[in-house]
């Protein structure tokens, strides 16, 4: 008789414990679930609002270009890109940029200046120095030849749209699906050109 009960219990016991490991698997695939949304919010919010920044120092350089006319360079090297977030972004979640890098036409865009902008502060420091304390041109790169200006201004306004371009394509690229549309609900502010300018 106590064996026929044993045997009674032995599907229920089956059941619960079925019923526990159940809940115990889809408990943590849930938290990995959602430790992964947070990650990825998080990310595209920083590259977001890395992009904006880009765009508000790029849109005051190039108004400073037009109006110190005589001094490019001393308006050009107040123009602060920042990385750290594509940089992040490229660590942190591959797929995630591998996927928005398929998707845009432009992100790499903004990204890829970095690299100019880098040679034509090395310039503007030795023009600089140059005035300031007439070394020799012998000691400057390419012999202290006279700077074309407009070079300098086109590579800065290409920066502006470029950066634009590409904040437009993180927003087209969060919104293109249902799923990305809640996954990433109110994750950046949206903005306009115009709003930008106020700030």
């Amino acid at each position: 008789m106590v064996l026929s009960q044993i045997q009674e219990l032995i599907p229920v016991i089956a059941g619960n414990l079925l019923i526990i490991l159940a809940s115990s698997f889809f408990g943590s695939l849930f938290i990995l679930l959602g430790r992964s949304i947070r990650q990825k919010r998080a990310l595209i919010s920083a590259l977001h609002a890395e992009l904006v920044d880009n765009y508000t120092e790029a849109m005051a350089t190039n108004s400073e270009l037009e109006a110190r006319d005589g001094d490019l360079f001393g308006a050009f090297t107040n123009l602060q890109v920042r990385s750290s977030a594509i940089e992040s972004l490229q660590t942190n979640d591959p797929s995630l940029y591998a996927s928005i890098d398929a998707y845009s036409d432009n992100l790499y865009k903004p990204y890829a200046a970095h690299a100019q902008f880098e040679e034509y502060e090395k310039i503007g420091f030795w023009k600089t120095m140059l005035e300031t304390v007439s070394i020799t041109k012998e000691t400057i790169p390419d012999g202290g030849e006279p700077i074309d200006p407009d070079p300098l201004k086109e590579i800065v306004k290409n920066y502006e749209e470029w950066t634009q371009d590409a904040i437009d394509e993180v927003e087209s690229y969060t919104e293109e699906s249902l799923l990305r549309k809640i996954i990433y609900y109110n994750c950046h502010p949206q903005w306009s050109v115009g709003e930008v300018e106020k700030i």
